[in-house]
């Protein structure tokens, strides 16, 4: 089989050595083409060089015109009767040169032919622009920089100059070792940006000075050379430059000296400079955080650092206890008993360490930090960083410390508050006991204490209830409207129940829970018994439709102004008894004759008008005489209940004496009086057992027509008209 070289006088020493450096990689590639092949250089000129294998001269010379006719043609691939023809252009000297393989068509496809001479033309061009390139890397990578040294900065501007140098044909990765993990700094390689498990014995045994290996990955780089960054054994990272083909070895001696020292100049000038970053900031920010006393400033610097030295990750705060401060601040209630979605955080909050976790679901890790104070930990930080981003030990000392800080300065913010809450609290409980201590009248009493609770507790609903001598519960006027409108609700009586047979107070954070309670309106809901020498008085409830409205601080304090205030109240109502005794007939429990001659004069004062009524059972001395006193008395009880049945709220009803009664109507004209009177007279003829009637005697005034008159001439003229209805044969009423 015939093997001949032709080389043409006019071939520079250039094209014969690119031309020799393809023929020696084509001693192994080459063994499976088992019959016979030709390469040729040449331009549009002439063929410089050929490399012609089993070919005898004929066919070499008919080979050599049908590639200078190719050239001219300016067409890389051809096929005809023979040969399979393919062209690979490339440049050598400034000059426009074109590689050809042909071979006998049918031995080989010319799909692998284009496949082989493409990657050895690349191989070729990159052995020769490689060592150019790493010459001349260092001052390249200071020129992008701005001579800026600076790790971050060098390793970014390394990715460039590969991109601008090589396009694709190769690869370049910076790999950072972070507490014998190795991170990916930057890349060129779009696998490589988001790889996270890099193999850790290049870390824990790495090979002496450059070394090569194959790494198998996504993309059609797969052939490193691995460049270590070390200072004195210490291992800070690699650079990873990829091929598609292996990579020339070995490089020649100290080629990546100087690249090394830039990027272990760089590495440690940035870390300086982070350290004094750092601890600038964290000055900083404790001269700012212990001068503010508001938790809401805290909690904002502390984000901001965060943000500042980490940026693009996300940071938010778990409070141990309740803050309303501004919604757009990452900063949530932690609820370290029920957080089953994430255990990390209960135990960051219980053991106070600093825990990472990563979520291969979601391609994150986080980082969770205890905000420390003397007393305990107030908080943890979350900070949630990809999951190919590690933190080095010098961030996680910056973290801890800052957590230390801020959790410190809400510390000192909590104790403050708690300072002026108490001092809030103890003026809340003497105000209020004073307000009521100072006022015996039970209206004016319910009044102040419910507005105070609802100013104080931001309550929507607040019902007081009193305990009768039956052990009931009563319900008092001034309670709010819900309580009013819908009285004592299954609900609220087993509420009441409750607090009756523990004698204590109740804290109900959502009702829901509850099962008696679970489809109440109302979620928040705080039970406060009025204790007087270990009896039960009374019961406060304080009532709202959103779940723990009421925070642990309300309902104790609550607790104590109800406890302050018990006496007070007890007194008002003893009060107002006493003072319903003095103007209530023990009897009928109607108004006694003195009040209602009260009541008369103050009508004179502020009314034009009224009507007054007095009314005398018939023939009630028979009735004692048949009867005896008692249904006597009952008999007296019975029309007292019909002349209240009868009349307005407002109307005045008095046992006037022995069987007479008397009812005075505000405001009544004599013709309404009228009416009024004959429906009583009606009305108590058929109501009594055993049946009685009552005469009735109507006066009146008015301002326009009687003019101004005393409350003896009212009396009389009605006494008058009642003489009449007797004498008349009773059972009517007279004006």
């Amino acid at each position: 089989m015939n093997v001949a070289i032709k080389v043409n006088e006019q071939a520079t020493s250039e094209e014969y050595q690119f031309f020799m450096k393809i023929l020696n990689q084509l001693h192994t590639q080459t063994q499976s083409l088992t019959e016979s092949i030709a390469f040729l250089l040449g331009n549009q000129v002439d063929t410089k060089l050929a490399y012609f294998h089993g070919f005898d001269s004929e066919m070499e010379e008919y080979i050599h015109k049908k590639c200078q006719q190719l050239i001219q043609k300016k067409q890389l691939y051809a096929k005809d009767e023979k040969y399979d023809y393919y062209a690979e252009e490339t440049f050598l000297a400034g000059e426009g040169m074109y590689f050809f393989v042909v071979s006998p068509s049918e031995e080989r496809p010319l799909k692998d032919k284009h496949e082989m001479m493409s990657r050895l033309k690349v191989k070729i061009n990159n052995d020769d622009k490689n060592d150019d390139f790493f010459k001349l890397c260092t001052t390249n990578i200071l020129k992008k920089t701005n001579f800026h040294i600076n790790w971050t900065a060098i390793s970014k501007a390394l990715v460039e100059l590969v991109n601008d140098t090589y396009k694709e044909e190769l690869c370049v990765t910076v790999l950072e070792n972070v507490n014998d993990e190795l991170m990916v700094l930057v890349s060129s390689n779009d696998v490589f940006k988001n790889e996270v498990n890099w193999n850790n014995e290049l870390v824990i045994n790495p090979q002496k000075g450059v070394f090569h290996s194959k790494l198998v990955n996504g993309s059609e780089h797969q052939h490193f050379t691995f460049i270590p960054i070390e200072k004195e054994e210490t291992l800070l990272g690699y650079i990873l430059f990829g091929y598609s083909l292996p990579a020339k070895q070995p490089y020649g001696d100290g080629l990546f000296d100087d690249l090394i020292a830039l990027f272990i100049q760089g590495y440690e000038l940035e870390k300086a400079q982070h350290q004094s970053r750092n601890q600038d900031l964290l000055l900083q920010v404790t001269k700012k955080l212990h001068s503010s006393m508001n938790i809401g400033d805290v909690l904002s610097e502390i984000i901001d650092v965060i943000q500042e030295v980490f940026v693009g990750f996300k940071v938010k705060v778990m409070l141990s206890h309740e803050w309303n401060g501004d919604e757009s601040m990452k900063v949530y209630l932690l609820d370290y008993r029920d957080n089953g979605d994430n255990p990390t955080i209960e135990k960051v909050y219980l053991t106070g360490k600093i825990e990472i976790a990563i979520s291969e679901e979601r391609q994150i890790r986080t980082l969770y930090a205890p905000l420390h104070g003397r007393q305990g930990v107030y908080g943890v930080l979350e900070i949630a960083a990809p999951q190919n981003r590690l933190f080095t030990k010098s961030e996680l000392s910056f973290i801890e410390l800052l957590a230390d800080i801020g959790g410190n300065a809400l510390e000192n913010a909590e104790l403050y508050q708690q300072s002026q809450k108490l001092i809030y609290d103890l003026q809340l409980i003497n105000q209020t006991s004073k307000e009521i201590n100072s006022n015996l009248k039970l209206v004016d009493t319910v009044e102040f204490i419910r507005k105070q609770i609802i100013e104080s507790f931001h309550a929507e609903e607040v019902g007081i209830l009193l305990v009768n001598q039956a052990e009931e519960f009563t319900l008092i006027k001034g309670s709010t409207e819900y309580f009013q409108q819908n009285g004592i609700q299954p609900e609220i009586n087993h509420l009441l129940e409750r607090v009756k047979f523990e004698m204590d107070s109740i804290y109900i954070g959502k009702a829901e829970n509850d099962q008696s309670l679970q489809y109440f309106f109302y979620q928040s809901i705080l039970a406060i018994p009025m204790m007087r020498k270990k009896k039960l008085e009374g019961i406060f409830l304080v009532m709202h439709h959103q779940p723990f409205h009421f925070n642990f601080d309300d309902f104790k304090l609550l607790q104590a102004i109800i406890q302050h205030c018990t006496l007070a109240f007890s007194n008002s109502i003893i009060h107002e008894e006493l003072e319903r005794l003095v103007i209530t007939d023990h009897l009928t429990e109607l108004y006694s004759r003195s009040y209602l001659d009260g009541q008369v004069q103050k009508s004179f004062q502020t009314d034009q008008r009224g009507s007054f009524l007095l009314l005398d059972i018939d023939n009630f001395k028979q009735v004692n005489d048949t009867f005896g006193h008692q249904v006597g008395d009952e008999i007296l009880v019975q029309v007292g209940k019909v002349l209240k049945d009868k009349t307005r709220d407002r109307d005045i009803v008095a046992r006037w004496g022995g069987e007479e009664l008397a009812v005075y109507l505000p405001k009544v004209t004599k013709e309404t009086g009228y009416l009024i009177a004959q429906r009583i007279v009606k009305a108590i003829a058929g109501a009594t057992r055993p049946k009685v009637t009552v005469s009735c005697g109507i006066s009146y005034w008015e301002i326009e027509t009687t003019g101004l008159i005393t409350l003896k001439e009212l009396v009389d003229k009605a006494d008058k008209a009642l003489y009449m209805a007797k004498n008349s044969g009773k059972n009517q009423a007279v004006i």
